[in-house]
């Protein structure tokens, strides 16, 4: 009997696969199909965002679809890298095939600048960092009476700041950005730029006006006189004077941006006080696109709009650098909303009754919508920024009412803590030139003025400037309503004083 040999073919030698895969690698059908899945997802990429964002989860049901990256991220990902890198092995290996002289150095030079297409790209996405920086339109420098070196604030829709020395502080506010203002008259009538109001109130009791800024041209800059009718020049009102109160210096400048924000990451920042450093905390895989929520009770959408499925978040963010404040705490992200805003819904309470009131105000720079509710402490009282205070109030019944709309009978209450001495005095019993005494003590008291509320500043109550002679000493006292702190002594020039006077007398406005 013949023993039966096997050929070569008929068995796999140990390198015969290796060999396939070799020979399969460098074939110019593998390099083809790469290229076509390259250009797929590529298109995918850049030409369908959708896609990239996670639509197909929508679409399938299937939630890792979800991809959830940016255009940087998605070239960045290691699939895109991996495909690269076949694409990259296989071209080497099909370049070695070919012998390199002249009728061939066409093939060599254009596979390797395919080689170094894809080595640059895998480069330049794995190191090209995009985000943005803030940039502002201006920075306002302001210099105060008293003040040897100027302070400054963003200038940004309802920016505030509080500037000056003690007894004579400025409380300005950003009240209207208007970046396309064009000037209305003079040599530089017609030209564009933008102009900054701002609100300026005196806390020393003084006159409230606005200051119109114009960016470029300082010598524009003017003042107005915030009154019942509207706002007027001051220039009209002084006899061409431009400016209220000269002494109070204000410049815009520019406003270096300092930090430039990524849009690949996302953080939180936390500090306990106002006087510690910002504690950065990483959010590793956050969403970007789609809506995620744990509670959809907490979701009202807009009419026509679905309620997004529940799609909880469960991500613990991570602090950069040391965080021994926020040791022992546990901070985690469970939801996210990318084009959400803050809105009040009024839902039904039952048969509880809670009246709320809707109205506008129509202010000189602006027109709100403010809500009061008349039976919630803090929702019922609104301060306008002129001064005065609308409240809501509701009456069960008649008598209620009556008690409501009865006219009230000013008083000044008056304590004098050594004596024990309580006692109220009605304001009419203040009136006029002569000042009236305390019985049992060495005080006299005369009413000077009264002043409605918004006077010593845009939030101040309705107050009383007293003036009070107590044997040889005499001076001022300002009195707010519903304060209950005795009162503010002024110097001679209404200056608010650092202590008070006699810390024995106190005073009540009581309205």
């Amino acid at each position: 009997m013949n023993q039966f040999e096997p050929s070569s073919s008929d068995v796999s030698s140990p390198t015969s696969q290796p060999k396939r895969l070799h020979d399969c690698i460098r074939s110019i059908w593998f390099g083809v199909t790469m290229l076509a899945i390259i250009f797929l997802y590529s298109s995918i990429g850049s030409a369908s965002p959708p896609v990239r964002q996670g639509i197909l989860a929508d679409w399938l049901g299937i939630e890792w679809l979800r991809f959830e990256k940016t255009e940087m991220q998605w070239f960045a990902w290691w699939p895109f890298q991996a495909m690269l890198g076949l694409l990259c092995v296989g071209l080497v290996l099909a370049t070695l095939r070919i012998r390199l002289n002249v009728l061939n150095a066409g093939v060599w030079v254009i596979h390797s600048g395919i080689l170094m297409l894809a080595i640059s790209s895998v480069v330049y996405f794995s190191s090209k960092i995009e985000g943005e920086a803030v940039i502002f339109h201006s920075r306002a420098l302001v210099l105060a009476p008293g003040m040897t070196e100027p302070t400054s604030f963003v200038v940004r829709p309802e920016a505030r700041g509080i500037v000056g020395v003690p007894g004579h502080y400025y409380d300005i506010r950003v009240v209207q950005l208007d970046p396309g203002y064009v000037i209305p008259e003079g040599a530089n009538r017609g030209r564009k730029t933008t102009a900054v109001w701002l609100a300026i109130t005196p806390a020393n009791a003084g006159q409230r006006f606005a200051r119109l800024l114009l960016l470029g041209y300082p010598e524009l800059t003017e003042d107005y006189l915030i009154e019942s009718g509207g706002v007027v020049r001051a220039a009209e009102r002084q006899g061409g004077r431009p400016l209220v109160d000269e002494g109070l210096q204000i410049q815009l400048w520019y406003d270096p941006a300092e930090y430039f924000y990524l849009n690949d990451t996302a953080a939180v920042y936390a500090r306990f006080s106002s006087d510690d450093d910002w504690t950065e905390l990483r959010i590793d895989g956050m969403a970007k696109y789609y809506e995620h929520v744990d509670d959809t009770a907490a979701v009202w959408p807009e009419a026509g709009e679905p309620m997004p499925p529940p799609r909880p978040l469960d991500l613990k963010p991570r602090a950069v650098g040391e965080a021994a404040s926020l040791a022992g705490i546990d901070l985690r992200v469970t939801g996210y909303l990318p084009y959400a805003s803050d809105k009040t819904v009024w839902l039904p309470g039952g048969e509880r009754l809670n009246p709320m009131l809707r109205f506008r105000v129509k202010a000189p720079f602006a027109e709100t919508q403010e809500e009061l509710l008349a039976r919630v402490p803090g929702r019922n009282v609104l301060r306008l920024p002129t001064g005065q205070t609308i409240a809501f109030e509701w009456a069960d019944d008649a008598d209620a009412l009556a008690r409501r709309t009865a006219r009230p009978v000013p008083r000044l209450g008056v304590k004098v803590k050594s004596l024990k001495l309580d006692q109220t005095i009605n304001l009419a019993d203040l009136e006029g030139e002569d000042a009236v005494p305390l019985a049992g003590t060495d005080y006299s008291i005369r009413l000077q003025r009264t002043m409605p509320a918004g006077a010593a500043g845009s939030e101040s109550p309705a107050g009383l400037l007293v003036h009070v002679h107590k044997r040889d000493a005499e001076f001022h006292r300002l009195v707010f309503d519903g304060r209950g702190d005795g009162g503010l002594d002024l110097d001679d020039q209404l200056n608010v004083m650092p202590q008070p006077v006699d810390a024995d007398l106190e005073l009540e406005y009581l309205d």
